[in-house]
């Protein structure tokens, strides 16, 4: 499996994945949010999930659904690297254009409340927020209420899924087993 997306939740894990990938298995990693959080940066707005929300949306609404993701496979492939990963896909049609490029998605699972206490611990400018503000962003971005992001949909459309409920070991063993298992694209 030469290319590959994550997907998962707020707190959820993909920037471990990312680095255990790179770190270990020579992947090379682009993240769809750091594209916002450049252009966010650009214009001298904060880096709060709102105003994260508000610009992917608005960038999608003018660009389509995919836009994040064919800019982050665009440059993938123009970087000359031969397996990369993606991560921060929060929208179906991202997942369908991926999907079309042999793009093999891994879904990252881990309930409400412990993905709360690992984003307080993480301490990005959007993660410090009440546990109540979290779960309304989880319910939004999960739902599909916000037009950019449907992460459900995208959960379901994934071809495999990991628990990273436990420690960052049983999470590292899982990928190996994924990467040297019979599943291909």
């Amino acid at each position: 499996m030469k290319h590959l997306a994550l997907v998962g939740k707020n707190g959820s894990g993909k920037s471990s994945v990312c680095q255990y990938l790179v770190r270990s298995h020579g992947y090379r990693d682009y993240s769809l949010s750091d594209v916002l959080r450049v252009k966010l940066q650009a214009e001298g707005l904060p880096l709060t999930r709102e105003h994260l929300t508000v610009f992917s949306n608005s960038l999608k609404e003018k660009e389509g659904p995919a836009c994040l993701a064919l800019h982050c496979y665009d440059l993938a492939v123009s970087d000359g690297h031969t397996r990369f990963v993606f991560d921060s896909i929060r929208h179906p049609e991202e997942v369908r254009y991926l999907k079309s490029k042999g793009v093999f998605f891994i879904a990252i699972r881990v309930d409400l409340k412990q993905r709360y206490e690992r984003i307080k611990k993480r301490k990005r400018d959007s993660d410090f927020v009440d546990f109540s503000t979290f779960k309304d962003q989880d319910d939004l971005e999960s739902s599909g209420a916000s037009s950019g992001q449907h992460l459900d949909a995208c959960l379901d459309a994934c071809d495999f899924s990991l628990d990273n409920s436990m420690d960052l070991l049983h999470l590292e063993t899982q990928i190996d087993t994924l990467l040297h298992s019979d599943i291909r694209q």
